[in-house]
């Protein structure tokens, strides 16, 4: 029977998808590439992948392997090159959980702006215990009760589907100035101000949040100088790809009061390690990949990617594909 290698497990529904089109199931005890060379060699038909690399000698050892299936967006993860050459299809899940992700960025902004987090630690460490003082009076002297953001700006870099959403629902529903920078746009998503320039929106926004994907023009983005553009009392958020900020950079940033706070939800590195420079930096949100790991986004995922494979199994063409060159050879 053909086997689908799963590198780490998916949702039931995944796996009842690959169950029903006659596959069998084989689940990778850890993501490191041997561990997964040695798997693949085994009649593997199949991988699906999330955010863990699949190295080029991973491919290159599946003889009987024909699709990856990538459990969500990105596929960065995936040697492409090698996939091309083995002529191992590639497909992804590109909106299965782009909802959560505009979730996520924008419960964001309104934690930050409201000082949830400061208040939280506030009260934990009983510093408005103070006899004599009211808890509103307390908000005040310590700065905890935040501002609205009707008014506020918000800067956008990257206007795909998830930067789209992310700026339509903050100009719609949190009334913000939304400013929006992707070069490859003509229009700006209604109540979104395209600029030119992402330099505008580095030195105009209050909140600024990272939708591009990560290529060698994007890494290290937002490093010392685009930082030392932003406003003393901008945010960033980062629920993109790690690759885009340069962590040190942004860790002495905030040291040094350059820029008020961050939320990351995404790292260079993943698990970032307890010496990343950010787990010191001050006013920073530290969250570990969940922002499209909602339970609804995971199922969706499951359910797109073990579709991909189970479709190319029984004859079908996948949704999705990624090398469609790949599939114009195969199907010759």
């Amino acid at each position: 029977m053909a086997k689908v290698l799963l590198t780490e497990p998916i949702h039931e529904s995944g796996v009842k998808i690959l169950k029903e089109a006659g596959l069998e199931i084989v689940v990778s005890p850890s993501t490191d590439t041997e561990t997964l060379t040695k798997l693949v060699k085994e009649d593997v038909f199949g991988i699906i992948v999330r955010t863990s690399k699949l190295a080029g000698e991973v491919l290159a050892a599946g003889k009987d392997l024909k699709i990856i299936g990538r459990h969500g967006i990105g596929y960065n993860n995936i040697d492409l090159a090698m996939a091309d050459k083995c002529n191992i299809l590639v497909a992804n899940v590109p909106d299965a959980n782009s909802y959560s992700v505009v979730e996520y960025v924008i419960t964001a902004i309104m934690m930050v702006s409201r000082k949830f987090l400061l208040g939280d630690k506030a009260l934990r460490e009983g510093k408005l215990l103070q006899q004599g003082a009211s808890l509103p009076g307390l908000v005040k002297k310590f700065g905890l009760g935040g501002s609205e953001l009707p008014g506020r700006c918000l800067g956008v870099v990257g206007l795909g589907k998830i930067g789209a959403q992310v700026a339509e629902m903050a100009s719609s529903f949190l009334h913000m100035e939304v400013l929006g920078y992707d070069p490859y746009k003509k229009e700006a998503p209604k109540g979104v101000k395209l600029v030119r320039d992402v330099q505008e929106i580095y030195r105009r926004a209050d909140f600024i949040t990272l939708h591009t994907p990560a290529t060698k023009e994007t890494e290290n983005m937002i490093g010392s100088a685009a930082l030392a553009e932003m406003k003393p009392t901008a945010v960033l958020i980062n629920a993109g790809r790690g690759e885009l900020v340069d962590e040190q950079a942004l860790a002495s940033a905030l040291k040094e009061g350059k820029i008020a706070g961050a939320v990351l939800d995404v790292f260079w590195r993943e698990p970032p390690s307890l010496s990343n420079p950010l787990f010191s930096a001050p006013n920073v949100l530290l969250t570990p990949h969940i922002a499209g790991a909602t339970d609804d986004a995971v199922e969706r995922l499951a359910i797109g990617s073990a579709r991909a494979v189970a479709d190319f199994y029984l004859g079908r063409k996948p949704a999705n594909i990624i090398n469609p060159q790949v599939w114009e050879r195969l199907a010759k």
